[in-house]
């Protein structure tokens, strides 16, 4: 693996919520979530990481189908990536 550039929490953030409202494991919470909130799903389809507007927005929705954020999550949580040939994992070093 080698290193591309520095991301933001914001730019992490639009990027697993944009796989995520495609998988089939959180697709229905998100989108009822969207409706509900009247939030326009083009933010989640198209992020744009740089309008602070959409990643409050963004951070809510993750929020609200994980109970992940926190605090920092994608900045503060110590987790390193495995690689093996067959499958990506994620394991905490503690």
């Amino acid at each position: 693996m080698r290193k591309i550039r520095d991301s933001s929490e914001d730019e992490m953030i639009a990027v697993y919520l944009q796989t995520e409202v495609n998988s089939t494991h959180f697709r229905a919470d998100i989108e009822a979530y969207a409706r509900q909130e009247r939030i326009d799903s083009r933010m989640l389809h198209v992020p744009d990481w740089r309008d602070a507007r959409e990643n409050a927005l963004r951070r809510a929705v993750l929020g609200c189908i994980s109970g992940m954020v926190r605090g920092n999550f994608f900045t503060q949580k110590a987790l390193t990536m495995a690689l093996d040939p067959l499958k990506l994992t994620w394991e905490s070093p503690h």
